[in-house]
């Protein structure tokens, strides 16, 4: 199941595009796009996406990430 979430830190995006380059599983904390709570994800990342230093809430990448049912 695909899910995606909001990351605020540079490590978290380098370690989410390692993810996508690799197909190796990865923890990573961030805010849900659905409901806005910050969970768990636990999966390997089929993308990253830099919302770039003027994003609203400042800089933050959107993860999508496959993860476990």
């Amino acid at each position: 199941m695909k899910k995606i979430f909001w990351a605020a830190d540079l490590g978290s995006a380098n370690r989410a595009k390692r993810s996508s380059i690799t197909g190796r599983s990865e923890t990573f904390t961030g805010v849900d796009t659905l409901d806005g709570q910050s969970k768990r994800f636990v999966g390997v990342v089929s993308s990253v996406e830099d919302m770039g230093e003027n994003a609203l809430d400042g800089r933050q990448w959107r993860i999508s990430i496959e993860v476990a049912d």
